[in-house]
């Protein structure tokens, strides 16, 4: 497909069919999740119906957990006592649900207080989970809250942990002949009739192919253009791997090397009016992001005014700001207020999103 003598002009030829296999991939994420419950005792308790006001903490909890740490905290007002709990180390905003019960003899439920629909938790938050309960429900032996002059609760939680995967199943499936014979005709380039010339190598197509494929090619050869004359196309700011797989997108529905090119092709599919490359393309930039790329991406989703891509992009900064800020591409971001104002709109959108959701 490289350089040669310049397009030639249309032949007949015979292509030789063969059977060629594809595979269709299929993998099960399972999300996991980490449980917590904590028993606490406040005994005297009966001396807390004569505070105006107090606050009173539990040990810290778990004690062997890295990633966790709790304390429950008691509130004491004139009528009320406030049972909450405190992020106290480790919380980098995790998702939760909670139950907190009271305690009577022996341990048996007296009332439990449910908590549906997640709540995030995050260290230094004034915004805690917990219940407020009436003094005098509390000392309503009626109720059977207190025993022994013992307040007693269970605090359960269960966090939103991390994913696992299953390994990627494949399944061999046909490919259409069509599809194979078309990526041969591609690989021949004496029967190629269009000639596109990029980084001073040449490609090889065939102008009907291309006219179908791209409105950008097909206006291109409807009308009496220099390229429509010459059948030569000149690409100067194209890489070439990149239009090479444009090529093979276009011949054969595959993109074998999307990894290496991904960028430059997402821009080609654009310029080109390729809408389900560039899909395809933005689809694996934003499931593929690293620490180190993500600002460039971001300044790519937003000059093409890819919402959906700018969106994925600004999650996966948002978890991991800290890093991101020390890359030469935040650098190259800060000094432009219009693109960071986008940014930081898009990061507090999405946490208002998560919130309303929980």
């Amino acid at each position: 497909m490289e350089a040669g003598q310049g397009p030639v002009q249309d032949r007949a030829t015979a292509v030789t069919t063969k059977t060629s296999l594809s595979c269709r991939t299929s993998s099960t994420s399972r999300i996991n999740t980490e449980c917590i419950s904590h028993h606490w005792t406040i005994e005297n308790f009966s001396k807390c119906q004569f505070f105006q006001s107090g606050t009173f903490f539990s040990e810290e909890f778990p004690k062997d957990s890295s990633l966790v740490r709790l304390k429950l905290r008691l509130d004491l007002t004139k009528d009320y006592a406030s049972i909450c709990v405190v992020p106290f180390h480790g919380m980098q905003g995790r998702n939760c649900v909670y139950t907190l019960t009271l305690l009577g003899e022996a341990g048996r439920p007296v009332q439990r207080y449910f908590h549906n629909g997640f709540h995030t938790l995050y260290r230094g938050s004034t915004n805690y989970l917990g219940i407020e309960l009436c003094k005098a429900f509390l000392y309503n032996r009626e109720n059977k809250c207190i025993h022994g002059d013992a307040l007693s609760i269970l605090f359960e939680v269960e966090f939103l942990a991390d994913s696992t995967n299953t390994p990627i199943k494949r399944t061999d499936i046909p490919v259409s002949p069509l599809l194979k014979n078309l990526g041969a005709l591609l690989e021949d380039k004496s029967f190629g009739n269009v000639q596109l010339t990029v980084q001073q190598r040449n490609l090889y197509a065939h102008r009907d192919v291309l006219m179908l494929s791209s409105p950008v090619f097909g206006a291109m050869f409807s009308h009496p253009t220099k390229e429509s004359q010459e059948q030569v196309i000149h690409l100067p700011d194209q890489s070439f791997d990149a239009m090479r797989e444009m090529l093979l997108f276009i011949y054969t529905g595959e993109v074998p090397n999307l990894d290496k090119v991904a960028e430059d092709l997402y821009v080609a599919a654009d310029k080109y009016s390729m809408s389900e490359l560039k899909t395809l393309c933005g689809d694996y930039l934003g499931s593929n992001l690293t620490v180190e790329r993500a600002a460039d991406a971001f300044v790519l989703s937003n000059m093409y005014s890819d919402v959906e891509l700018s969106r994925s992009i600004a999650r996966f900064i948002a978890d991991h700001l800290v890093a991101v800020q020390r890359t030469a591409g935040w650098k190259n971001i800060w000094g432009k207020p219009d693109i960071t104002e986008r940014l930081f709109m898009l990061i507090a959108d999405i946490g208002n999103t998560l919130e309303s959701t929980t």
